[in-house]
């Protein structure tokens, strides 16, 4: 009878540590999960605006840089992310509201804001990785400021919603990265 007992506590014994087992990957697999989807969702920004007659002040305190955006850019929306592939460069996209009728879209990944538009990215460039860039082909940032660290560049959307024509030209893009300026 003792025989009996054993076995039965062996095969108890086989069952908890697989059922251990079990549970011990389903857990990593939701803790992977987890940290998939902080590495890869929008973080959305307190843009540490301030306001003065229609100029808004955009302020990065990570890396250093202040923006000046018109009236136009009221209500905008950062993200800071990194592409996996190039995690060293560290990119703040920003979004300006849009009405559903406009249909508009962000770039299709997973960086989307509901009832905003992508109308600009700033990335900040390890210095090797802006010069590498310099030698591709294709579309480059176009060069903001240096300093020891980083090159900063920015690139505008691609398209805008057909509606958005005169919205578009307002937000003046070009004008806005002209002052970009270094705060440290």
């Amino acid at each position: 009878m003792e025989l009996n007992g054993i076995e039965n506590h062996e095969h108890a014994s086989t069952s908890l540590k697989a059922l251990l087992l079990v549970f011990a990957l389903v857990l990593v697999g939701v803790l992977g999960y987890l940290v998939w989807q902080q590495n890869t969702a929008p973080e959305e920004v307190d843009n540490s605006t301030q306001s003065t007659a229609s100029v808004l002040t955009y302020t990065n305190t990570t890396h250093g840089y202040t923006m000046k955006l018109n009236s136009t850019w009221t209500g905008y929306k950062t993200s800071t992310w990194s592409d996996p592939d190039q995690p060293t460069i560290k990119n703040v996209e920003f979004f300006v509201p849009c009405a559903a009728s406009d249909n508009c879209t962000s770039d299709g990944t997973t960086r989307t804001i509901a009832g905003y538009t992508t109308v600009m990215v700033v990335g900040a460039y390890p210095t090797k990785i802006w010069n590498a860039f310099q030698n591709d082909e294709g579309p480059t940032p176009t060069r903001l400021a240096a300093n020891d660290t980083y090159v900063f560049g920015y690139s505008h959307a691609q398209a805008f919603p057909v509606s958005w024509e005169t919205k578009a030209v307002n937000l003046k893009i070009d004008t806005v990265a002209a002052t970009f300026k270094l705060t440290n």
